[in-house]
């Protein structure tokens, strides 16, 4: 690809040379994001760009051009930095201006001389965010991910770029994991908010990420990562003009500026008594273990499956290709379902709908479109969680399974809190990004008493729920925070915890160890088949859905119907329930308007789901 290597692993060159065609203070940094964004127009282009989530830190090369696929985890306060400045060569005299975006410290040569109080610098604000792997996220999309990146990159030793594609032993895994090991000894910290004005080398490109001046060993800053079995790269990223539009649990794609540059640690000295130990820990955590992307484009996402084109837009030729294949499909993942829950075709059907639940809107304080599930009986005790686990691990793109224990419930602070001494957020595992699946495994509760932390822990999964929102412990106060988390529940009888529909199960057999009998059948689908089911869940949960007139009058007859034979049959609660399900049902054809037939399946279900159950009565 002829002269990608140009803007890829020198673009604070290329900054610099869109700045030298305006004249002094005239420069804004939207030319720059319109260069870049020409640039990755294309997924060829962005295929590129080497990705912080599939590299070790080590192979990146300092001030490079990286992708990173991230949650906000915490939202820092903003920093000060020389937009433009003003540089003089002291051999000639003369007085150049630079750009001071995407950098943490203003390059100057060694017979230059930054000229501080030149009327031409600019001082702005930018936003840092830490940012951290999106949490849950399974195996088989950070294996796609990877395979997708064109791009994969040597050792530190070596300053380009390898274009080819390679495949990593055990072998250099290990060699990798120890070289970042030795990396995280470092014991300098970053300041934040910070003018830095240092004579370094102009950029190069080629300094490596591994460069330590570190001597000391300190104990490692806590990476803060909301599920305690993630691994992978957290970062600080720098924002410039994008800061009104995020906010904490947003899923990013990042494409930025590495900087990891020692000398931002060396910087630290002057500004020690600014924030207390903790507080350095949190903002300015070594750049070799929490390294600096400053983010030149940034995307929401609002899903992410990487068998899909970001934006699911109706004439999609991908999304085209699903919907005319959408029956089959449908019938092929139906059958998946049905041979995890041992032969339950009603409960199959449940679970489908449950799988492409999701926000869409809320009324008030109500979200819609979710469907929460309490799926119940003895195959709880088979390892039903751990089977449903596998299932959902190996077609959604995020998820969670949740043991219940009664030890885990007294001790976890599921919901994020506030440390006010280190002025940051600590995370919990309910902080989450959108989409991800929750697994509550209520077999795990043993017999004891629930103390406050459990009590606590209790009221925040009953109101992800019943609410979807989670209560964030600022000490003095709390604050809902939104959130779009489809919950299934797996227990003996009937959850203690709220729910939207109960399923007893009527499996036609009943294995020993559920988590073998689902691996062994998943084995058996084809790599082709599989990806089609993923792509298929996550475009119905995406498509729009309306009702037509003649539905809604249908649906109005029906609940009179009912009230009138039995006014305690149907509830104003089970009225939503059936019109979600018929949604939902909707959704499952791939189709975003409901049919009469829809409306009298999902009629059928509940009330066979209902013939199960002795806590309601049938429709």
């Amino acid at each position: 690809m002829p002269g990608v290597e140009d803007w890829i692993e020198k673009p604070l060159t290329v900054i610099q040379t869109v700045v030298e065609r305006f004249p002094a203070g005239t420069y804004e940094i939207t030319k720059v994001k319109e260069y870049f964004s020409k640039k990755l127009q294309s997924e060829e282009a962005l295929a590129w760009v080497p990705s912080i989530n599939s590299c070790r830190l080590h192979q990146l090369t300092d001030s490079s051009l990286v992708r990173y696929r991230c949650m906000v985890q915490d939202m820092f306060g903003p920093e000060l930095y020389l937009a433009t400045y003003s540089v003089k060569n002291l051999s000639t005299g003369a007085v150049t201006f630079r750009s001071g975006h995407y950098q943490d410290i203003a390059a100057c040569g060694s017979e230059e001389e930054i000229q501080p109080s030149a009327p031409e610098n600019i001082t702005r604000e930018r936003a840092t965010l830490y940012c951290v792997p999106i949490p849950g996220e399974t195996t088989w999309v950070k294996t796609h991910y990877a395979s997708q990146c064109r791009t994969t990159v040597h050792s530190s030793s070596s300053s380009s770029l390898c274009r080819n594609k390679r495949v990593r032993g055990e072998e250099e895994d290990k060699a990798c994991d120890e070289a970042m090991d030795e990396e995280f000894s470092e014991n300098s910290h970053n300041r934040r908010g910070d003018i830095k004005l240092k004579k370094t080398s102009q950029p190069s490109g080629n300094q490596s990420a591994d460069s330590n001046n570190g001597t000391q060993s300190t104990k490692l800053p806590d990476l803060n990562f909301p599920l305690p079995s993630e691994s992978g790269q957290a970062c600080l990223v720098k924002v410039y003009g994008e800061d009104e539009s995020l906010k904490v649990n947003d899923m990013l794609e990042v494409i930025g500026i590495l900087s990891v540059d020692p000398s931002i640690a060396d910087n630290d000295s002057t500004d020690d008594d600014l924030m207390n130990a903790s507080e350095k820990a949190a903002h300015a955590p070594p750049p070799s273990l929490v390294p600096r992307v400053h983010a030149v484009l940034v995307r929401k996402l609002s899903h992410n499956n990487p068998l899909l084109p970001p934006d699911l837009l109706p004439g999609n030729p991908v999304v085209a290709r699903l919907q005319a294949g959408c029956e089959m499909l449908r019938s092929q993942l139906l059958s998946v379902l049905e041979h995890a829950l041992c032969g339950d075709a009603l409960a199959a059907e449940y679970l489908l709908c449950h799988l492409v639940s999701g926000i869409y809107a809320r009324a008030d304080v109500m979200p819609l479109g979710k469907l929460s599930l309490n799926l119940s009986g003895s195959l709880a005790k088979a390892g039903l969680a751990a089977g449903l686990n596998r299932l959902i691990t190996s077609l959604k793109t995020q998820s969670h399974l949740l043991p219940l224990s009664l030890n885990k419930m007294n001790t976890l602070h599921l919901a994020p809190r506030k440390d006010y001494d280190a002025d940051r957020l600590i995370s919990g595992q309910l902080q989450l990004g959108g989409g991800t699946h929750l697994i509550l495994d209520e077999v795990a509760m043993d017999s004891g008493t629930l103390e406050a932390t459990g009590v606590q822990n209790v009221r925040a999964l009953s109101d992800v729920i019943q609410w979807q929102k989670v209560s964030y412990d600022f000490k003095y106060h709390t604050q809902d925070f939104s959130v779009d988390i489809p919950v299934l529940l797996v227990s003996e009888g009937q959850s203690f915890l709220p729910k939207d529909v109960h399923v007893p199960l009527q499996p036609c057999h009943q294995p020993e160890d559920l988590d073998c009998h689902v691996q062994s059948h998943l084995s058996q689908i084809s790599d082709d088949v599989i990806n089609q089911m993923r792509a298929f869940i996550t475009v119905c949960q995406k498509m729009n859905y309306s009702m037509d007139d003649g539905i809604q009058q249908e649906l109005q007859e029906e609940f009179v119907r009912v009230r009138k034979e039995n006014p305690a049959a149907m509830s104003v609660n089970d009225f939503h329930r059936l019109l979600s399900l018929v949604r939902l049902l909707t959704l499952s054809h791939c189709a975003g308007q409901s049919t009469s037939e829809i409306l009298q399946r999902a009629l059928h279900m509940e009330r066979e789901r209902c013939a199960r159950s002795q806590t309601q009565q049938p429709l």
